[in-house]
């Protein structure tokens, strides 16, 4: 049997079992992820920002963008409720993108927020689609048959590559490459959410892609556009790029 279909027939079994501890979000609550990228503290603008990473090499930003997916909340109990199952493109240059809105949350004490950094393994072997997933989205790999979950351009006069850019599409579902990172928010106190619009404020910081745990430096490392060790290091790198800095609630 192809080894795909394989890996695609694991993955939807996988799929169509739920723990105990798990239930579908059905409800009157809203909830609105509102994103601000920054860099080390900066507000994120394209082409024209310099910004330095921890190496102190300066660089400039001309495309950010990421996807986000597999959204849950889990109660101070200890149950997690999936929400309804939706696939965001966050873009620096959409500002409308980075504005996410989940409905049907129902009634409860939430603790935690949870979500992937980029495209869930049955996505990816289900092929190109549409929305989101579109391949004119320019965050697909024809070539790989795959998502790229996350992408950084931009130029640094340390880079050595052609006209000094700096290229790291961040891609890969099947180990030992696999750069799809789960994060874990937790709300600065129980969220009493009863009906209505909550709106979660957060900053998605570029500068941790080439922090800890791995630091870069653009002087030797320009950026990686395929699956391999390189792109793993970034992607443990950006699990950390998310922090909330305010809740606001009915």
């Amino acid at each position: 049997m192809n080894r795909w279909l394989c890996c695609f027939m694991i993955l939807v079994l996988a799929g169509c079992s739920k723990s105990s501890g798990e239930e579908d979000a059905a409800g009157a609550n809203t909830l609105q992820l509102s994103i601000h990228h920054i860099v080390n503290g900066k507000p994120l603008v394209l082409n024209d920002s310099i910004y330095y990473n921890t190496f102190q090499e300066p660089f400039t930003v001309t495309a950010f963008k990421y996807y986000l997916s597999n959204f849950s909340l889990t109660t101070t109990d200890g149950k997690t409720v999936t929400l309804k199952q939706s696939y965001y493109l966050v873009n620096q240059a959409d500002s409308t993108s980075r504005q996410l809105v989940m409905s049907g949350i129902p009634d409860g004490s939430y603790q935690t927020l949870s979500f992937l950094i980029g495209v869930d393994s049955l996505t990816n072997v289900a092929g190109p689609q549409s929305g989101a997933l579109d391949v004119v989205n320019g965050m697909y790999w024809a070539w790989n048959s795959g998502y790229i979950n996350a992408k950084f351009e931009g130029k640094s006069d340390v880079s050595t590559s052609t006209a000094n850019l700096l290229q790291f599409h961040i891609g890969g579902f099947i180990a030992p490459s696999n750069t799809i990172r789960t994060v874990q928010l937790t709300l600065a106190q129980p969220q009493l959410w009863s009906g209505g619009q909550h709106t979660i404020q957060a900053t998605a910081d570029l500068y941790t892609w080439f922090d800890l745990p791995n630091p870069i430096s653009f002087a030797k490392f320009a950026g990686t556009m395929e699956p391999n060790a390189d792109a793993m290091k970034v992607a443990d790198n950006y699990q950390h790029m998310f922090q909330i800095t305010s809740i606001t609630t009915p």
